[in-house]
């Protein structure tokens, strides 16, 4: 499995670099959509991303609001 590293810009100017995704993240995307009939990875890789990212900083305790949240505040 490709490892995936994520750069995140907030938009009150805070970065998160080079945060590490792992399986657990990417597997949250996948219960997600089929739970709110997302699409696919492969036909929006911009939710996919966004949302591994979200989960990615809620893992590391670097973001504490919700999903509604982090689209708001993500640059």
């Amino acid at each position: 499995m490709n490892q995936i590293s994520l750069d995140v810009l907030m938009a009150d100017g805070t970065e998160h670099k080079d945060v590490k995704a792992i399986l657990a993240d990417q597997v949250a995307y996948s219960m997600t959509r089929q739970r709110h009939k997302w699409p696919t990875m492969e036909e929006d890789p911009l939710l996919f991303g966004s949302f591994v990212a979200y989960k990615a900083l809620t893992r590391l305790n670097l973001f504490t609001g919700s999903w509604d949240e982090f689209t708001q505040q993500c640059a």
